[in-house]
């Protein structure tokens, strides 16, 4: 409890200039809320969750308070609790990995060599919508990374799956713009333009295209380019 009453202060706090989050951190205050989110800790759920709020305001637009989250160990511990989390728990910490996902190109790369991808592909088809959502956002900016995109599509799974939610059958359409993004994104990637072209679920982009949804007929223009320049580099090669 006390714990808790705690990290609503400093969450109050540092929600002011940056003159008291400076003291905050001086006084060890990102080294103990770190602590708290440490899944090897005793401290309960909801101390968990409110630390990890009052992180995401302390240390946003500050580079130094970014480079103390890494030295903690933050990063691991949201990756840990996005697995093995209680459902509570586990939504702050996709809130924590959307939040860190937007922070620095460094911190994409850093996430998606940590396994990141993986943990955020399971909540695709999360029961919340805005669980699915936030894990749409967050792949989206984490598949910018070339090597991201390569590790992705190594897993059939990965992409099937993209394909799978953007049928309008399956009632995703909210987040239908994000998931068409992040497939075309694939397709600038050789190997992502192969696995969307043998997955089985070419008609369903198509039918979408046919809709006149833009982003369908952006990824069937990128595949057809892609096939083109496949077929003549076989020629040149024969």
């Amino acid at each position: 409890m006390k714990c808790t009453a705690g990290c609503d202060n400093v969450l109050v706090l540092s929600s002011g200039n940056e003159f008291v989050k400076g003291l905050i951190d001086n006084e060890g205050g990102i080294r103990v809320l770190v602590r708290v989110v440490d899944p090897k800790s005793w401290y309960s759920s909801k101390a968990r969750e409110k630390s990890m709020r009052a992180l995401m305001v302390l240390c946003s637009d500050s580079v130094g308070y970014m480079n103390s989250l890494k030295n903690y160990g933050f990063m691991d511990h949201i990756l840990y609790l996005l697995h093995n989390g209680e459902v509570s728990v586990q939504e702050s910490a996709l809130m924590a990995a959307s939040w860190l996902s937007a922070t620095s190109d460094e911190s994409k790369k850093a996430m998606g060599d940590a396994g990141y991808i993986a943990e955020l592909d399971r909540f695709l088809d999360a029961k919340s919508f805005e669980a699915r959502e936030i894990a749409a956002e967050t792949l989206q900016r984490l598949l910018i990374v070339p090597r991201s995109q390569k590790r992705f599509v190594q897993t059939d799974q990965n992409v099937n799956l993209l394909l799978q939610m953007i049928d309008p059958e399956e009632g995703n359409s909210g987040n239908r713009k994000v998931l068409l993004s992040i497939i075309m994104s694939l397709t600038f990637y050789h190997e992502g333009g192969k696995k969307i072209l043998s997955s089985g679920y070419m008609k369903t982009i198509e039918k979408l295209a046919e809709d006149q949804v833009l982003d369908a007929k952006k990824i069937i223009r990128n595949l057809s380019s892609s096939r083109i320049q496949s077929i003549i580099r076989g020629i040149s090669h024969s």
